[in-house]
């Protein structure tokens, strides 16, 4: 079963101790998040606004980045194995 969140659900499910997001789809604007640490496994975050987040020591094997703006994210220890970043952007 596919989850879809949105950045109040994301934001919810945090607060509640929630760390493995693991195949969630991520849909909107999550700038400026704090997204350090999770299991971002096979998450799917194409075509999302991602500016400024902190991605640091996330795990993020087979994510799918594809047409994502993360403009200034912070990637500092995350694994992007197998991640797919097609169109995705990194700079402005």
């Amino acid at each position: 079963m596919t989850i879809i969140l949105s950045v109040e659900e994301f934001l919810e499910k945090l607060a509640s101790g929630q760390r493995d997001f693991k195949g969630c789809v991520f849909k909107g604007d999550f700038s400026g998040l704090d997204m350090s640490g999770l299991c971002l496994r096979e998450a799917d975050f194409i075509g999302a606004t991602l500016k400024n987040v902190s991605f640091v020591g996330s795990d993020m094997s087979g994510a799918n980045l594809s047409s994502a703006d993360l403009e200034g994210s912070n990637f500092t220890g995350a694994n992007l194995e197998n991640a797919k970043k097609t169109w995705t952007i990194l700079e402005a």
